[in-house]
């Protein structure tokens, strides 16, 4: 309410924007350092609808820069000249209504219903009896990357995650990249062989089984530098330590390259790293979904999807194996 002023919408459900700003404590007592982020993307977690189905992010941006920013500049710095942008109106998305001070503006526009897609979950891929191998390697995903992406492809027989060399200074950049297998799979073991080009303290190699979404399922991560390990099970950005962080003889540290198997079979998860039994849990949460590999940087355990880029990021993979189990 600004002097008498209603400005009302009526539109599809959909996620706003959201700013995060988080604090390590740890890190700001030893490092005096605070990460400021923004994270301007629709996430499935927080969405009333699946984010397939709600206002595109350029489309609700757009609109707040152009209907918000006109209201401020009218109603707050009580310029006239944007009284035309603020005009009754009716678009797809909303409709705009004017009402004097005391008034009720009349009844609102009934909204639109929206469709809540069905969600149909394909079944596990069917690939054979127990110890039958899967031949993905060659069809992981690549792009080119640029500002703000990770680049993704085929270098020399290996497959190459890399970040851009360096970014705007103070901006931030995704904190980890996530590149899906096809399929989805039930009782399977993926097993892969990663090292990292010039690795930080800060940076690990994640495998996940049975991912749901982004931020939906078991990982077992590494960070080859500290020669620590961790498994974890992530619901919707949460995450639950199955396997607290360890030290593990069986790391290859530095540059050197680890092969990380994670096995998801029944209601047991089991980890191995260069072939060494490091973890075996019991957990029914999930029963099945894709498989990924990934890298990332600034503490696994973080709860934030972008943060300022220390050091470029880069990681080779090869010998990519899915198993039925």
């Amino acid at each position: 309410m600004v002097a008498g002023v209603r400005l009302g919408f009526v539109v599809p459900p959909f996620e706003l924007p959201r700013d995060r700003a988080w604090i390590d404590s740890e890190q700001l007592r030893s490092e005096r350092l605070v990460v400021l982020l923004r994270a301007d993307r629709c996430f499935e977690q927080a969405a009333i609808l699946p984010c397939s189905a709600t206002l595109p992010q350029d489309r609700l941006n757009h609109i707040m820069a152009s209907l918000g920013t006109a209201f401020l500049l009218r109603y707050v710095a009580n310029r006239s000249e944007y009284n035309s942008l603020l005009d009754s109106g009716t678009q797809p998305e909303y409709t705009l209504i004017h009402a004097s001070p005391g008034s009720s503006g009349g009844a609102l526009p009934t909204a639109q219903p929206v469709a809540y897609p069905t969600s149909i979950v394909p079944a596990p891929t069917p690939v054979g009896p127990p110890g039958t191998v899967i031949g993905l390697e060659d069809l992981l995903p690549t792009s080119p990357g640029g500002p703000g992406r990770y680049q993704r492809g085929y270098v020399g027989g290996e497959y190459v995650v890399r970040s851009p060399a360096s970014v705007t200074s103070g901006s931030a950049f995704p904190n980890q990249s996530e590149s899906l297998l096809a399929g989805r799979y039930a009782s399977a073991s993926l097993a892969v062989d990663v090292r990292l080009i010039d690795p930080t303290m800060d940076q690990w190699v994640p495998i996940a089984c049975r991912s749901q979404n982004e931020t939906t399922q078991y990982r077992l991560t590494i960070l080859p530098t500290r020669g620590i390990f961790q498994v974890v099970r992530w619901i919707n950005g949460t995450g639950s330590l199955l396997v607290e962080p360890r030290s593990s003889a069986a790391i290859h540290t530095g540059e050197q390259t680890n092969r990380l198997e994670l096995n998801c079979h029944g209601d047991t998860l089991d980890a191995s790293i260069n072939d060494v039994p490091v973890a075996s849990i019991t957990d029914a949460t999930f029963r099945e979904g894709q498989m990924w590999i990934g890298l990332g940087h600034m503490g696994p355990g973080s709860p934030v999807f972008t943060s300022p880029l220390v050091a470029p990021v880069e990681g080779h993979f090869s010998n990519l194996v899915v198993t039925q189990r």
